[in-house]
C-alpha cells in the first residue's frame, strides 16, 4: 500500500468512524459501570477468541468491517442522493458545464482544450449541451475519471480528497452512532443510569451533526472540483 493510500485510509476512513463514535463510547463507559458483570462475560469471550484467533486478526477484521459499513452507508444515504451514483451530479461534473457559474467561460474552455489534448476526449459544445445535457454530463464524468489519474500525485488535491472522504464517511458512521445512541437512551428510560436530559441531549447533538456535515460535504466537494481542474491545468 502506497503512502497516499495509507494516509487516506487513516484520515478519510478510520478517523471519521472514531470521531462519530465518541458520544456512543462515552455513554457506553457510563452505562458500563452498571453492566460490570456483562463486561466480565464479554472479556471472557474475548480471551477465548484471542486464544483461537490472533487478536490482531480480529481487530483488523472488525476495523475493516466498520469502515466499510460506514463508507457504504454514507454513499447510499448521502453521496448518491446528492451527487448521483453515476457521478453526473458531482461538483466536478457541474463545474465544467457551460450552464453553471462555478468558473469563467474562458477557464472552462482552457480545461476542455486540455482534456482534448491530454485525454483525447472532446466534450460537447454549448449548443450540444443544451440539447442533451445528460450526454454532456456523462462525457465529463469519463473525462474526470482520467483527470483524477493524471493528478493523483498532487499534494494539495490529495488533501482536499482526504477532507471530502472524512466528511462523507463521518456522515455514514454518524448514522450508526445515532442508532446506538437511541438504543442507549431507550435503555436509560427503562433502567435510569444517567439523567434523561443527558440521554436526550446526546441524541439531539448527534442529529444536529447531520445538517452541519451535509453542508460541509457540498462545500468541500466544490472546493475539490476547483482544485482538481487547477491541478490538471498545471500538468
Amino acid at each position: 500500500m502506497s503512502d497516499n493510500n495509507k494516509t487516506y485510509e487513516k484520515y478519510a476512513r478510520l478517523y471519521p468512524v472514531i470521531v462519530a463514535m465518541l458520544i456512543p463510547l462515552i455513554l457506553f463507559i457510563i452505562i458500563g459501570k452498571e453492566l460490570a458483570s456483562l463486561y466480565l462475560k464479554l472479556n471472557d469471550i474475548w480471551n477465548i477468541l484471542i486464544s483461537i484467533i490472533p487478536a490482531s486478526f480480529i481487530t483488523t477484521a472488525l476495523g475493516y468491517g466498520v469502515k466499510l459499513v460506514a463508507r457504504s452507508t454514507s454513499k447510499k444515504l448521502f453521496q448518491f442522493p446528492l451527487f448521483k451514483e453515476d457521478e453526473t451530479k458531482m461538483p466536478t461534473t457541474d463545474y465544467l458545464l457551460w450552464s453553471t457559474k462555478y468558473a469563467s467561460m474562458q477557464k472552462k474552455q482552457l480545461i476542455r482544450e486540455k482534456i482534448k489534448q491530454e485525454i483525447g476526449l472532446e466534450l460537447l459544445d454549448e449548443v450540444q449541451e443544451s440539447q442533451n445535457e445528460n450526454e454532456a454530463r456523462l462525457l465529463i464524468v469519463d473525462a474526470v475519471s482520467q483527470i483524477r489519474e493524471k493528478t493523483r500525485d498532487n499534494t494539495i488535491l490529495f488533501n482536499y480528497l482526504c477532507s471530502f472522504g472524512f466528511i462523507r464517511n463521518f456522515l455514514g458512521a454518524n448514522v450508526w452512532a445515532l442508532l446506538i445512541t437511541i438504543l442507549y437512551m431507550s435503555y436509560n428510560f427503562v433502567i435510569p443510569i444517567v439523567s434523561n436530559k443527558i440521554a436526550v441531549g446526546s441524541v439531539i447533538f448527534v442529529v444536529l451533526l447531520f445538517p452541519l456535515f451535509y453542508m460541509f460535504l457540498r462545500q468541500t466537494g466544490r472546493e475539490y472540483a476547483r482544485q482538481l481542474f487547477t491541478a490538471f491545468l498545471e500538468i
